[in-house]
């Protein structure tokens, strides 16, 4: 990189020796001065160790070399001199490739240089590296997203905690609103857990929970909405569904519950004004209307939570 022509001038003059060796031996920041073409014209210790490349290597070559590959294939290179000649300067992070595939995250700052009469002579290229950064916001954000869902997931079963139900409950309830699309949630109570807690211990009990989270899943459809929002309470979210739809679904969940614990479920379709925490209120508070009536069905509660229609085995034959 050349010092400028006046460099030596004036009381305080630096000697242009000096400002070459500044340039040469600074080793914490890639210094690159480049061609208007995008050719390397010269290159620091700093870049040396940046971008793992001698000078002899670099030098003469296009800057669109230590790209990642996939930016130099959208001429990525040549549209950043472009600008950089267009607003006198431009600056960016992203991956850098070195030669032996390895990839470090930099800022580049690219400041246009002019000649006498105006026109560009050339760039400046400045690269540090902020791979240490950048890993460790990707920790950071790792680690708030591992507390999100640690904060929304019943750790012992991996089943959609109560919290968790209400945010994807209100973003499925705003969806349905926008869209005009059915909604439907079911309430489910888990039956005789206490007894299986009692004989086989609370491992019995969360064995039971995680085999019951599988076989559910298995009867639901992707988009749906799973939960367990008490000890022996559950909830699912069944997206874009009418009620017949719901209770059909329900009943499959109900027969794939295991045998040695029975389930009493309620359907409840969205009015169109409740909030998720309402639609969630009426739904239970209509399940324990049921269970009062009769274990081991699946009801639909109207809207004024009374108990419309219930399915029993029976009824099915």
């Amino acid at each position: 990189m050349h010092p400028p022509a006046d460099l030596s001038d004036g009381p305080d003059a630096v000697p242009a020796d000096l400002y070459r060796q500044l340039v040469a031996r600074t080793d914490d920041v890639a210094l690159v001065l480049l061609a208007p073409d995008g050719t390397v014209r010269s290159w620091n210790a700093g870049a040396e160790r940046l971008h793992r490349r001698p000078a002899a290597e670099v030098v003469g070559r296009s800057f669109a070399d230590f790209h990642d590959p996939d930016s130099a294939a959208g001429r990525h290179p040549d549209l950043v001199l472009e600008q950089a000649e267009a607003a006198g300067r431009y600056d960016d992070a992203g991956w850098r490739l070195r030669p032996d595939g390895s990839r470090f995250w930099a800022r580049d700052v690219i400041t246009a240089l002019h000649g006498e009469h105006g026109a560009v002579v050339g760039y400046a290229l400045v690269t540090t590296d902020l791979t240490a950064a950048k890993d460790a916001q990707d920790q950071a954000a790792s680690a708030r997203e591992l507390l999100r869902t640690t904060a929304r997931t019943d750790a012992a079963t991996g089943f959609l905690n109560r919290r968790g139900w209400h945010e994807e409950l209100a973003r499925e309830v705003a969806l349905a609103e926008r869209r005009g699309t059915p909604l439907c949630i079911a309430a489910l109570e888990l039956e005789d857990v206490k007894q299986i807690t009692d004989v086989g211990g609370r491992e019995a009990r969360e064995t039971l929970l995680r085999g019951l989270r599988g076989a559910w899943r298995t009867k639901m459809r992707a988009t749906d909405v799973l939960a367990r929002t008490g000890d022996d309470d559950f909830a699912v979210a069944l997206v874009d569904c009418d009620v017949d739809t719901a209770m059909s679904i329900v009943e499959r969940l109900r027969a794939a519950t295991p045998h040695d614990a029975g389930c009493t479920a309620v359907v409840a379709l969205w009015d169109g004004d409740e909030s998720a925490v309402e639609l969630t209120a009426r739904a239970e508070r209509a399940l324990r209307t049921a269970r009062r009536a009769g274990r081991g069905r699946t009801v639909l509660a109207s809207a004024d939570e009374d108990v419309e229609r219930a399915l029993r085995p029976d009824d099915e034959a």
